[in-house]
């Protein structure tokens, strides 16, 4: 190995431990940084208890969306929906969070009483990344690009997965940290489950 290589390496060792030393050195106040950033954003985002109507048709849309897709497309959905399943169960398990504080309101508005029921029955577990959020995306994702919908029921489709995602955080059932990880993780795992069926072999015709 040349003398120019051997400056390389060992130059981008030392940078790498250096990074490493300091990052490990600082990651109390960083993450201490970083969540004050969050919880400043957090707090500037309304609570908007009518919108709890949106977040709960994340459950008929769960069941219903799917069946727009062929047979083919169908069955690569639920691969990838079982896989985001058991992956987050896997980060719940290693690294657990909770919800953060929650908006105190009236409870004048049937909305109002029916978040605070939510809030009352809900557990405060399991907020990083928001599953709701990933497995939206995720169905969303699979719709438009597998599914044969016209464009009028894909631009539905956006519109009611992109409500869906953002009331997570309008009525405080998480922060914008657990909105961006969802998306990343279905981002990730629609990424992964793309590359699989690529690679499977093509069915012989009868």
């Amino acid at each position: 190995m040349s003398t120019r290589n051997k400056v390389f390496y060992t130059a981008g060792f030392f940078t790498l431990w250096s990074l490493i030393y300091f990052l490990t050195a600082n990651i109390c106040t960083i993450k201490e940084a970083i969540d004050t950033r969050i919880q400043e954003i957090d707090y500037g985002i309304p609570c908007l208890a009518s919108t709890v109507w949106i977040y709960v048709s994340f459950y008929p849309f769960v069941v219903l969306s799917p069946l727009l897709l062929k047979d083919g497309s169908f069955r690569k959905c639920m691969k990838a929906l079982l896989i985001m399943g058991f992956s987050l169960g896997l980060f719940y398990v290693v690294l657990p969070t909770t919800v953060g504080k929650r908006f105190i309101f009236s409870q004048e508005t049937i909305s109002e009483i029916f978040l605070a029921f939510i809030y009352e029955n809900d557990v405060d577990l399991n907020a990083l990344p928001s599953s709701h959020v990933a497995i939206t995306t995720l169905l969303c994702w699979r719709i438009l690009f597998d599914s044969e919908c016209g464009l009028l029921m894909n631009a539905f489709i956006f519109l009611i997965s992109l409500s869906i995602v953002l009331s997570t955080v309008f009525v405080r059932q998480h922060s914008v940290a657990d909105l961006v990880a969802g998306v990343a993780a279905a981002c990730i795992v629609g990424y992964f489950t793309n590359n699989i069926s690529s690679k499977e072999p093509l069915s012989k015709s009868a």
